[in-house]
């Protein structure tokens, strides 16, 4: 009898001495695997110019995987076609705009400034929105493919790692697009109601006060995004770090040999720039 109660507290002892070393051998290799994603998380944030790419600020609802961190492929549908909805109004809208605006060549030179600045305006967010549209969609296909590691400590950390052009493309144009399409509709109503007409038969100090009314109130609102944007974006400093990322991605993308057109486009659009420039600057320019 006491040989056997011996027995079984030897079995015991060691079979708890063996549990003990398998919890300390999976603490350890989960250790190691978190060094190496933090690493990894730092080198590729380090490499791709982000400058405090921190942890995730919102909860989606992923089972947490211990060592390795949560699945978020589901990520890349939510944030894909949420942003693909108000692009495609901001595409529609701005399109049906553009081809209400009608130049009358009996408008004083401020109303055909506000014209072409209204034109152009709405023609940036479209071109901007339909980029989305895109490559929303282009990003949506290409998830199906399952063709990247679904695992990571955020879904923003996901979407910037595996996602890293068109999640960035996307934001830009989009949130650029939005600020295109206000400035459109606040020279829409500056020259629908002939606010700024100094030279026109209807003038009146009322016009010229509810012109810069709306003036104030729409760079009021502009403003406010700007800074809401700003102090948002993570990863960038503000938008004009997140422009200057996005033209290096361009660049970079054209020393590959399936991507070579990228800097041609880029090339297109800073001519295309300097000839809306000369468009808003009044008087014969060529």
């Amino acid at each position: 009898m006491a040989s056997s109660l011996s027995y079984e507290r030897s079995s015991t002892v060691e079979l708890t001495g063996n549990a003990d070393k398998a919890a300390t051998s999976k603490s350890n290799s989960t250790n190691d695997i978190n060094d190496s994603l933090f690493h990894y998380r730092q080198d590729f944030a380090t490499t791709a110019g982000i400058r405090n790419l921190g942890p995730a600020h919102h909860d989606n609802g992923a089972k947490a995987i211990p060592g390795v961190g949560a699945d978020h492929s589901g990520t890349v549908d939510r944030f894909f076609s949420s942003i693909r909805v108000p692009a495609s109004f901001l595409a529609s809208t701005s399109f049906s705009q553009i081809f209400g605006i009608a130049i009358n060549g009996d408008d004083t030179p401020v109303q055909r400034q506000l014209q072409i600045l209204c034109l152009l305006c709405q023609g940036l967010a479209f071109i901007l929105s339909m980029n989305v549209v895109f490559l929303s969609s282009s990003a949506l296909v290409r998830s199906l493919s399952n063709n990247y590691d679904p695992y990571a400590e955020s879904g923003y950390d996901f979407l910037f790692r595996e996602f890293h052009f068109e999640f960035v493309c996307v934001q830009w144009s989009f949130q650029v697009s939005l600020f295109g399409f206000l400035l459109a509709v606040t020279a829409k109503i500056l020259y629908a109601f002939e606010l700024f007409d100094f030279q026109g038969e209807n003038y009146d100090r009322n016009r010229l006060e509810l012109g810069i009314g709306v003036c104030l109130c729409m760079g009021s609102l502009m403003i406010h995004l700007f800074s809401y944007v700003n102090s948002t974006l993570v990863g960038w400093n503000n938008l004009f770090d997140m422009t200057r990322d996005l033209m290096n991605i361009l660049v970079k993308r054209g020393a590959d040999g399936d991507k070579r057109l990228e800097p041609l486009s880029l090339v297109v659009a800073l001519v295309g720039l300097v000839f809306v420039t000369l468009a808003l600057i009044p008087g014969e320019q060529i």
